[in-house]
């Protein structure tokens, strides 16, 4: 097969299309297919040398605004599939982005100004499918479009980050959480944020660790020791594992209706590197081996972080290790078959007309 993908992320700064273009890319590669990559840009613009007839399908990443008369004519030729992995439709408005998915406009050829999640969701009606790592964001966009597909974010097992050791115990208990700029709802008002200030004051051999340039999630523990809650700039994505390995929890709070549509990636990540998770009981991490916090209150988050530090010792080897088995049997490898089921439904489908 020959696959065409778009990816949208800033070359020099690749995140989700990490996941949702390269990962699953390199995994076709692997399995015999032939696969090219641009950036939506050049998709928009042509500034490509590729011809439609030169593939069998294309993949585009979430941008689907920016030139929908240039996707649709290469549609005229091969399928065309859209990639994406956040609820544009339900963006807080404390998350940076919601500037161009709720407030932006596109500049039509008519002159007119139109929202961008209308011209979004006008693009998605008319393309041959998309894909989404959530069934929940996927059943949300079925009645546009009824050829919606769920595919989680696989990790490339083949890299050597996923393998870098653990920290050897050395009586303290080290939480971690590290994220983007889209998660100051999931800390202010998941609870987390007063049941670990009391965490702080009953055990003195524990700390957290935000790995976030959100500065107001920092914000949320002014006055908390350094030696409580200390904070990391971040590393390059294939360095990520490699630092998750320093420590014992990872945290993943989570709260309302967009959280609900994100993926399963930090408990894969935890689970890969050996921690802990300890998350909010909500859709992304249901069918997870997650030790799960039922609701989105402090008391609640209080005591799954007590269950958590006190037990670790004991048995967390076993845990983290049966986690770790869960997560290895998510290798992008082992499940590239579901690209390609949805590749061949959408060609099968153009093909008959």
């Amino acid at each position: 097969m020959r696959i065409l993908w778009a990816f949208a992320d800033v070359h020099e700064r690749l995140n989700s299309s990490k996941w949702r273009i390269v990962i699953p890319s390199e995994a076709l590669k692997r399995a015999g297919h032939k696969v090219e990559l641009i950036n939506m840009v050049q998709f928009d613009t042509g500034t490509h040398h590729f011809r439609p007839q030169d593939f069998d399908i294309v993949v585009a990443e979430r941008e689907l605004f920016r030139n929908p008369e240039r996707i649709l004519k290469w549609q005229e030729h091969i399928p065309v599939l859209a990639s994406f992995d956040d609820a544009y439709h339900l963006i807080p408005e404390s998350v940076v982005t919601s500037k161009v998915w709720r407030h932006g406009k596109v500049l039509k050829e008519d002159g007119e100004q139109s929202p961008m999640i209308t011209e979004f969701k006008k693009l998605l009606r008319k393309l041959d499918g998309y894909i989404t790592p959530s069934e929940l964001l996927t059943s949300d966009f079925l009645t546009i479009n009824p050829h919606g597909h769920t595919i989680p974010n696989y990790p490339d097992l083949s890299w050597d980050c996923w393998k870098a050791p653990r920290r050897e115990p050395d009586g303290q208990v080290k939480m971690v959480w590290g994220g983007s700029l889209t998660h100051y709802d999931s800390w202010q008002y998941s609870g987390i944020v007063p049941a670990l200030m009391r965490i702080f004051e009953e055990y003195d051999n524990v700390s957290l660790t935000l790995i976030t340039q959100d500065l107001r999630i920092r914000s949320l523990f002014a006055g908390i020791p350094p030696n409580k809650v200390r904070y990391h700039k971040g590393v390059e994505f294939e360095e990520w594992p490699r630092l998750l390995a320093q420590f014992d929890i990872g945290l993943a709070p989570l709260h309302g209706e967009y959280d609900r549509r994100r993926s399963w990636i930090k408990v894969l990540e935890y689970a890969l590197m050996g921690l802990l998770p300890l998350v909010t009981d909500v859709e992304p991490y249901q069918n997870t081996p997650a030790q799960l916090v039922r609701k989105p209150k402090a008391d609640n988050w209080w005591k799954g972080l007590k269950i958590a530090i006190d037990i670790f010792p004991s048995w967390a080897a076993q845990v983290c290790f049966d986690n770790r088995l869960w997560a290895l049997a998510q290798g992008i490898d082992d499940h590239i078959q579901e690209y390609i089921d949805v590749f061949n439904d959408a060609i099968e489908r153009k093909q008959n007309g």
